[in-house]
């Protein structure tokens, strides 16, 4: 009865999860971009309610040229 793995086994091995590290950290690159797009649309939708407040209360829209708008 032997004892152990032989080189070959461990080799195998090692690269089975050498692939799988690198198609989850894909997949985890991928998800990010997903979450940083997210927030984007997000922080749009934010600043267009924004806008929309702030024309149905002046009946205009902020002005860039001021600090204050």
């Amino acid at each position: 009865m032997r004892k152990g793995f032989t080189l070959v086994e461990l080799i195998v091995v090692i690269a089975i999860i050498a692939i799988l590290a690198v198609s989850a950290g894909m997949m985890l690159t991928k998800w990010i971009g997903k979450s940083k797009d997210a927030r984007v649309v997000a922080d749009i939708n934010t600043i267009d309610k924004a806008m929309q407040v702030h024309y149905a209360e002046e009946f205009s829209y902020p002005n860039p040229n001021t600090a204050n708008g």
